[in-house]
């Protein structure tokens, strides 16, 4: 600024002040960044191990000396960079869960975010962001690099046998027609009663029940009873109680 004054009925006018100089300089900035997982913008999970299946995304902040300043806020665009292994190592992937890189975050309140990614199992990936500045903060360097360790579940496993019956109907005449109704018991004398009677009709002479017996750790015995309801050829007949028995056996290493 300079300034002049240009005199009245008294005073004489006065020549030019000296230049007053002013510089206005931006705030350093600092960009820090979280991962968080789903949509939860509060808990910081970067550095842990977490399993597959985890939705995650990046969180910037863009502050001064890690303090939001009184105003105005940072505003602009974050850069994030997404890399392979946990060191944030050259190059930055183009494309990571299904989703394309770099990504490109506007800052709204200091704070800008990447879309939402789910890795896969047996990953690691790294993450750091940078700051391009604004009109009244200067640009941040590259933010620390960020990890996240993805694993895979231990599954374990359970085996199961399944049996169903099966009813072969004969007789001197005509192949017999009609149908066969089947019972189901969870013991080995065909008392406790389980499931049925089902009717399946007779295709050439056999019927065979389409509901499996799943035979495990808890059931030792299944026991079955068919009864053939008959036709215009032949009377009804009751097969006797058809029983199964289940064992474990411990394998040999």
């Amino acid at each position: 600024y300079k300034a002049s004054y240009s005199g009245d009925v008294n005073y004489e006018a006065s020549v030019e002040s000296a230049c007053e100089p002013l510089t206005v300089n931006k705030y350093d900035s600092l960009v820090r960044t979280e991962i968080h997982q789903g949509t939860d913008h509060t808990t910081d999970i970067r550095s842990t191990s977490v399993n597959v299946g985890l939705s995650v995304h990046d969180h910037a902040y863009v502050t001064v000396d890690g303090e939001f300043p009184a105003a105005p806020l940072p505003s602009g665009d974050v850069i994030f960079q997404i890399f392979d292994g946990s060191s944030c190592a050259a190059p930055a992937l183009t494309s990571f869960g299904g989703i394309s890189w770099d990504q490109t975050g506007t800052l709204a309140s200091g704070e800008a975010l990447t879309a939402l990614v789910t890795p896969l199992g047996n990953t690691s990936f790294s993450i750091k962001a940078k700051y391009a500045g604004d009109d009244n903060f200067r640009a941040a360097t590259d933010s620390e690099c960020e990890t996240l360790t993805v694993n895979k579940y231990d599954p374990s496993i359970l085996t199961k046998v399944k049996v169903r019956d099966l009813a072969e109907v004969t007789g001197a005449g005509p192949a017999p027609t009609g149908d066969v109704e089947f019972t189901t018991y969870s013991d080995e004398a065909c008392k406790t009663y389980v499931n049925g009677p089902i009717t399946v009709g007779l295709a050439s002479g056999t019927a065979e029940l389409a509901v499996d017996t799943v035979l495990g750790p808890t059931t030792d015995w299944v026991s079955y009873k068919a009864e053939y309801t008959g036709d215009a050829n032949y009377n009804p007949v009751i097969h006797d109680c058809e029983v199964v028995k289940f064992d474990l056996y411990t394998p040999t290493p």
